[in-house]
């Protein structure tokens, strides 16, 4: 299993791989530009990545070779979607209404997120 640091270094080394990025999930390391801040309980969060709607991708705590991905809207919706940078890319690429499941998540409660998922599904297919 690669780490959260070769997975970033495939990116950026693979012009294809930050195409697809882009084009299914609007992952775009470009967008990166945060500088480092923390979370109120003082952890690090490490800017990684960006999306069109002007939300951020990070990893989360101190250095290491696996850290949790937090994504935050512009809209001030923030959340854990990942246990390491694998993981979230997996949900956003493997889940394409994660975003709207952020916005039905019922303060993080994973049934009611699963739910939701369900139903965009329904509705996007219904169309």
């Amino acid at each position: 299993m690669r780490d959260d640091a070769e997975i970033l270094e495939l990116i950026r080394r693979g012009p294809e791989v930050t195409a697809l990025l882009w084009d299914v999930c609007e992952f775009d390391l470009e967008r990166a530009g945060y500088s480092p801040v923390r979370l109120l309980s003082g952890l690090p969060l490490e800017g990684v990545a960006g999306d069109y709607t002007g939300g951020a991708f990070f990893l989360c705590g101190e250095p290491s070779p696996f850290r949790p991905v937090l994504y935050a809207s512009s809209e001030g919706e923030a959340g854990v979607i990942g246990r390491d940078l694998a993981a979230a890319l997996a949900v956003t690429i493997g889940l394409p209404s994660w975003r709207d499941c952020l916005k039905f998540s019922g303060n993080g409660d994973l049934a009611v997120m699963q739910a939701a998922a369900a139903r965009l599904e329904r509705d996007k297919t219904a169309r």
